[in-house]
């Protein structure tokens, strides 16, 4: 449900973003993406202001209703400025902080190791929380066929991983148009590994819709933990048979 609504204002050149209202979310149901009916996860995303931050959240609650995930960019002047992620099935931290033209990594795992590494942050640099809204910002590119690539920071493994995206099709559903944008590594030896992610907008809307692909939440247990691939759709959601 899209509590608050928020417009976005995007530079035509390069990928900065800046937001002229204050915040929103938009609420998800998580089903596994190998098919069944019952929502292993909420999920919410959204923005908040904080000072002069702009702050793009992603959160993942499980069917007990406790806090799985929390990641957070941080943007300033339309430019990220911090990641965090937490990582709380597994009890980990991780970090990636932008300042002086280097990207600071750090990753704390659940005994309270710390690992760090520095690299020079691209002026390309973009956080996951913002794909959509870098979906909608080159919509005219990615509908004519053409590839948008950015750099996207992972501090849990203290690195960045350049990344392309593409318009995969677009199909006609219940008197609407729908489009799908897929994500993947531009690197073709981690393409190879990586499974793509799938981003569904409304066209008429530019409503961002749902999500398939992997996500940072776990199934299982402790000892046991195994990564959770997904379909997440979006409220209000119908039902898209495809």
């Amino acid at each position: 449900m899209r509590l608050l609504l928020l417009t976005f204002v995007f530079l035509t050149s390069g990928l900065t973003l800046t937001a002229q209202e204050v915040s929103y979310v938009s609420k998800g149901e998580a089903f596994p993406a190998s098919g069944g009916n019952r929502a292993l996860f909420t999920f919410e995303k959204g923005t908040k202001v904080d000072g002069p931050n702009q702050i793009y959240f992603e959160h993942f609650t499980d069917g007990n209703g406790k806090p799985a995930t929390e990641l957070e960019a941080t943007y300033q002047s339309g430019k990220l400025i911090a990641v965090r992620f937490d990582q709380l099935q597994l009890g980990e931290t991780s970090t990636a902080v932008v300042k002086n033209g280097k990207v600071t990594f750090s990753h704390t795992n659940s005994t309270g190791k710390t690992k760090q590494s520095v690299a020079d942050a691209p002026a390309d640099l973009n956080a996951t929380p913002v794909i959509p809204q870098l979906i909608t910002a080159n919509w005219a590119t990615l509908t004519n066929g053409k590839a948008v690539e950015f750099t996207v920071p992972i501090p849990a493994r203290l690195r960045s991983f350049s990344v392309k995206l593409t318009m995969e099709r677009t199909w006609s559903e219940g008197g609407r148009q729908y489009s799908e944008f897929k994500l993947v590594p531009s690197n073709v030896v981690f393409r190879a590994i990586a499974d793509p992610r799938y981003f569904v907008f409304d066209n008429q809307t530019k409503v961002f819709c749902e999500y398939r692909g992997g996500t940072v939440a776990k199934t299982g247990q402790s000892g046991k933990w195994k990564d959770f691939s997904s379909r997440i759709a979006y409220q209000p959601a119908e039902a898209r048979k495809r």
